[in-house]
């Protein structure tokens, strides 16, 4: 299980998490952070460490176009552009559901 915080003191925003790698009943201490900056975002994961790399070190935000609200950029341009990132990184695919 991973814990991730996130505190907002005086307009600061601090952000900390953990470094554990666990799969199974095996734990290990791991050296990659599971919070970082890239661009203007201060990103928090968990999950897989192939999806925190490309997050990290492929990942480019598409320009705010300040006419679409941050909620709307976030839900479409922003997430097109992760999917789009974890596609090329070999991170996702398609898969037709029933």
């Amino acid at each position: 299980m991973t814990c991730i915080v996130g505190v907002v003191d005086k307009g600061k925003v601090y952000m900390g998490a953990d470094s554990a790698g666990v799969g199974g009943l095996d734990l290990r201490v791991r050296k990659d952070p599971k919070v970082f900056k890239n661009g203007p975002f201060l990103i928090g994961c968990t999950s897989s460490f192939r999806m925190i790399q490309l997050l990290q070190y492929s990942f480019k935000a598409p320009r705010h176009d300040k006419s679409l609200s941050e909620d709307k950029y976030m839900a479409t341009k922003f997430i097109d552009a992760v999917r789009e990132c974890f596609s090329g990184g070999g991170f996702c695919k398609k898969q037709k559901r029933s």
